[in-house]
C-alpha cells in the first residue's frame, strides 16, 4: 500500500466496530474454552481483521481489496488452511456445542495431579456452567460440574490468568507446608485433583508482531466440589465462619494473603452430615 493513505474508519465505522466487538465477545464465549476469534469489518470496498482474545484486540489496517486484489486473496488462502487449533479451539476440549454428559479428559497434559486424579479418570459435563462471565480481558472464570473417578463430585475451574499470576495449585501447595500446633490447618484446605495449561500459548500473535503486553494463559482446574458458606444457618454458619476467618489470619502471617475473603468465596464440605470448614 506504498504511495496511497490507508482508509481510516469514521464515525458511523466506528459504530460497527462496536458492535465488532460484542460479537467477539459472544465468540469467546459460545463454547467453553476459545482462545481467541478472527472477525471481519467490510464497509463498502474496504476490510479490516480483527483478532479478539482474553488480551484484547488486534486490528489490521483498512485494505481496498479490490485494488489490492492478491493481497486479499492471500488472506482468504491463508484462513481456508486454517486447523481448529487456528481458529482458537485447543484439542481436548469441545469443538462444538456441548451435550449433557459426562466427558473424560484425555488429551490434557496434568502440570499437577494427585496420584489417582490423572485426566482420564476425570469427567467434565461441559453443558453443565454453573457461573459464566462474558468480557474480552480478565479471567473470565466459568465453572462446571465435573466427576473424579466416575463417583466424586467435583468442579472444573476455567480461566484466564495472566501468565504472571501464580498458580492455585502452587498456592494450595505452599498452605499445606505450614505448620500449626494448635490449630487443624490442613483440613480447611480444598482438594486440588488436577490442573493443566491448555494450549497452545495465547500469546503468540503478540510476540510474532512484536506487541508488548501482559499474557495470559488458559487454566483449566479440577476441585473437590464444595458448598457455599451462605447456605448455614445459626451456630453452624457462625463456627464455619470463625474457623475460616482464623485460618485466612494464620496463611496471612505466613505470605499467604487471599485478598478477597467474602461470603461468596467462603466453602464448606460436608462429612458424614456434618458441615466441615475447608476455605
Amino acid at each position: 500500500m506504498s504511495g496511497n493513505a490507508r482508509p481510516s474508519l469514521t464515525m458511523k465505522s466506528r459504530c460497527l466496530l462496536t458492535h465488532r466487538a460484542m460479537y467477539g465477545a459472544e465468540q469467546l464465549g459460545s463454547l467453553p474454552c476459545v482462545l481467541h476469534t478472527i472477525d471481519m469489518l467490510i464497509r463498502d470496498d474496504v476490510i479490516w481483521l480483527f483478532w479478539f482474545d482474553h488480551q484484547g484486540v488486534i486490528q489490521s489496517f483498512g485494505v481496498k481489496f479490490v485494488q489490492h486484489t492478491p493481497m486479499f486473496l492471500l488472506v482468504l488462502m491463508a484462513l481456508q488452511r486454517f486447523n481448529t487449533a487456528n481458529w482458537g479451539l485447543p484439542n481436548g476440549l469441545p469443538h462444538g456445542a456441548p451435550a449433557d454428559e459426562f466427558v473424560k479428559l484425555e488429551e490434557l497434559t496434568a502440570e499437577h495431579s494427585t496420584s489417582d486424579s490423572q485426566s482420564s479418570s476425570i469427567s467434565v459435563n461441559w453443558s453443565a456452567r454453573t457461573c459464566r462471565s462474558l468480557h474480552f480481558v480478565g479471567r473470565c472464570t466459568q465453572i462446571f460440574d465435573a466427576l473424579v473417578r466416575r463417583r466424586d463430585a467435583a468442579v472444573a475451574k476455567l480461566s484466564f490468568p495472566d501468565v504472571s499470576r501464580v498458580s492455585e495449585a502452587v498456592i494450595v501447595q505452599r498452605a499445606r507446608e505450614v505448620q500449626t500446633a494448635k490449630f487443624d490447618l490442613q483440613r480447611h484446605l480444598p482438594v486440588l485433583h488436577f490442573v493443566a495449561d491448555v494450549r497452545p500459548q495465547m500469546s503468540a500473535i503478540r510476540e510474532f508482531l512484536n506487541i508488548t503486553t501482559d499474557a495470559c494463559v488458559a487454566r483449566l482446574t479440577i476441585w473437590e466440589k464444595l458448598t457455599p458458606i451462605v447456605h448455614l444457618r445459626g451456630a453452624d454458619f457462625r463456627r464455619c465462619w470463625f474457623e475460616l476467618i482464623h485460618a485466612h489470619h494464620l496463611l496471612w502471617n505466613h505470605g499467604i494473603r487471599h485478598l478477597d475473603p467474602s461470603a461468596a468465596n467462603m466453602m464448606v464440605r460436608y462429612v458424614g452430615g456434618a458441615s466441615r470448614c475447608p476455605q
